[in-house]
């Protein structure tokens, strides 16, 4: 049998192996100034936390182990912002250099589409969505819990050895813990003197003649237990006409070593600290509690968010190719404008929602709608070769501003 040679589909072959090698390319362009910024972005995060961990390991001794877990379970809290922000960044960094070496006016003559180019960004877009989405409803509330958790550990070894007869603790946020004697066997405390000043309306000092601190690993809560003392009130300014004075016999605190929980109830965590299946779990009533508009605000909010990455895809292409000389300055400065546009618009609906009670929760996806109709357009353009402020109506900024340039051009 004799094979027949068809010139068509050589063609086709070698069109599809073109553009192969290009999105390939295209991939390599965008992955590692990806990467970059993911090192770059997370180092940034980090350092914010830094000198709050080097503290518990100069003054307080906490172990380097105790620390590192701290770090590990920061590290996801932040991950879903970092990864969109530096994937952002790759697109703009990796196109506009590719726009800047006329690479792209190449690839258009070789007859590789706008549509060809995005495919690659796109197919990355769509992984770090789904590890967006993995990390907004599991890793995300995990890690918070397990933060909680580990803080709440080292505390609880510190009060067993930080608590020292005639020295001020003050591990406990708004909490100054004083005593005579600490019996290092029990943990009793002798001749208190605790002051509270949590609320800034009111201070409590309160001097006890025994005590003992508690804690409950389940609530991730501590409280100490005072006996035989007097409780000193008044608001936070000194005011002796309007001090009151308690004597008691028994007198149980609260106490947090965290300003969000400074109420020193931790039993029932707040929505954005329950997982995917919590979430289905509260919506069946299986998890009293909660609040169910809260709840549905939470739900939208992180899908709405792990599509971030792809509509990044959709603006940030058509932005890549027009801002050739930007630079990687450049790349960043716009990478962080958009992204703040959309974190801020999306927190703006959030709170709305929230705080309005509006039950119409596909508002808290209009700043998806928005900058998927926006990425339509900017593609459109590019697809065209069209100015990318050519669809936007005449009242906005950017199109009477450079109305206003022309003019002062065609004045000169």
């Amino acid at each position: 049998m004799v094979a027949v040679y068809n010139p068509y589909a050589s063609v086709i072959k070698s069109i599809r192996m073109m553009q192969l090698k290009v999105q390939k390319y295209i991939f390599r362009e965008v992955i590692v100034p990806m990467g970059l910024g993911i090192f770059v972005l997370s180092f940034v995060l980090i350092m914010g936390n830094l000198l709050k961990l080097t503290d518990l390991v100069i003054n307080k001794g906490v172990a380097f182990k105790e620390i590192a877990l701290l770090f590990l379970y920061i590290f996801p809290s932040f991950l879903d912002i970092t990864l969109a922000m530096a994937f952002l960044l790759g697109i703009l960094v990796g196109f506009g250099r590719l726009s800047a070496d006329s690479e792209i006016i190449a690839m258009k003559a070789s007859g590789v589409s706008i549509t060809t180019m995005l495919k690659p960004v796109l197919v990355l877009g769509l992984i770090i969505s789904l590890a967006t989405g993995w990390l907004l409803l599991y890793a995300r509330p995990l890690s918070r819990i397990g933060f909680h958790k580990q803080v709440f550990n080292i505390v609880n070894k510190r009060l067993t050895t930080g608590i020292q007869p005639m020295v001020f603790f003050h591990d406990f946020e708004g909490v100054v813990i004083y005593a005579e004697n600490v019996d290092a066997r029990s943990g009793k405390l002798k001749n208190i003197f605790l002051q509270d000043h949590r609320t800034s309306s009111s201070v409590a000092t309160i001097f006890a003649r025994h005590g003992t601190v508690r804690s409950n690993p389940k609530t991730l809560t501590f409280s100490i237990n005072l006996e035989e003392g007097t409780i000193l009130s008044g608001p936070g300014k000194v005011d002796t006409t309007s001090l009151q004075i308690l004597q008691f016999a028994e007198y149980n605190i609260d106490m947090s070593f965290e300003n969000e929980k400074s109420s020193g109830k931790w039993n029932q965590p707040k929505a954005n600290y329950l997982t995917f299946p919590q979430m289905q779990k509260a919506f069946a009533g299986q998890l009293p509690g909660y609040d169910p508009h809260r709840l549905k605000i939470e739900w939208h909010k992180r899908f709405a968010m792990a599509l971030a990455p792809l509509l990044f895809a959709l603006i940030g292409v058509p932005l890549g190719i027009y801002s050739p000389r930007s630079g990687k300055i450049g790349g960043f400065v716009i990478s962080l404008f958009i992204f703040l546009i959309y974190f801020v618009s999306s927190s703006f609906v959030e709170t709305i929602c929230r705080d309005a009670d509006i039950t119409f929760y596909g508002l808290i996806w209009l700043p998806d709608i928005l900058f998927l109709l926006s990425g339509g357009i900017l593609l459109y353009c590019a697809h065209k070769e069209r100015d990318i402020f050519s669809f936007l109506p005449k009242f906005f900024v950017s199109r009477l501003f450079q109305k206003i340039q022309g003019l002062r051009r065609g004045k000169r």
